[in-house]
């Protein structure tokens, strides 16, 4: 991987606080970012179509590799935030891999949110 192919932008953001609640005493939903504008490339795993309770449901799978960046902060509970486009989309991070172990890559395995 060459760093020139790093032509995407994501944004790493942290799932609400699961005891913070606003004014009305509900729970918080939004997530918050955490880590925006880190360039990525984009290589799509699978895509998968199933029928389930009547209705067509897709499941896309996509890899993230962005520069290693210390391995510290990004976990398995944040989501990532693409945007293309005026499209947004929502991908739940399934896996973080250190390539090859040796500390210049690292892949997020991302399921998409629907």
């Amino acid at each position: 991987m060459k760093v020139g192919q790093l032509r995407e932008r994501i944004t790493f953001q942290n799932p609400p606080d699961p005891d913070a609640v606003n004014e009305n005493g509900f729970p918080l939903t939004d997530y918050t970012d955490y880590k925006v504008n880190v360039p990525c490339a984009i290589k799509t795993l699978k895509g998968k179509e199933y029928q389930q309770a009547n209705t067509t449901k897709n499941e896309i799978t996509e890899r993230f590799i962005t520069r290693y960046s210390g391995g510290k902060g990004v976990s398995h509970d944040m989501r990532i935030k693409f945007s293309k486009n005026g499209v947004t989309r929502y991908f739940g991070i399934e896996s973080i891999i250190n390539e090859d172990e040796k500390n210049i890559w690292l892949t997020f395995v991302a399921k998409e949110v629907i």
